[in-house]
């Protein structure tokens, strides 16, 4: 059962479909845009993207990543994101 805060977090994310994944191998990190999808069963994100690019090659060689997703906007007043 979700919080209310894990609820708003879910709705956000339902929201979106484009964050900044960032990956790394031998201390070297790497920041790519990417499309994604919310799996709200699993509580995860499945990113789009091909093996062949440097963060698909740094994905599947070191599983731990690190990205944001946000609502672009000039008024960082109202700047949301997670």
């Amino acid at each position: 059962m979700y919080t209310t805060m894990n609820m708003a977090i879910s709705n956000y994310l339902r929201g979106q479909y484009a964050l900044t994944l960032c990956t790394f191998d031998n201390n070297e990190p790497w920041a790519a845009p990417c499309f994604y999808a919310f799996d709200e069963q699993a509580a995860g994100l499945l990113i789009l993207t091909d093996e062949s690019t440097l963060h698909g090659r740094q994905m599947s060689a070191q599983s731990q990543v690190a990205g944001s997703i946000f609502i672009p906007t000039k008024d960082i007043g109202v700047l949301q994101g997670v």
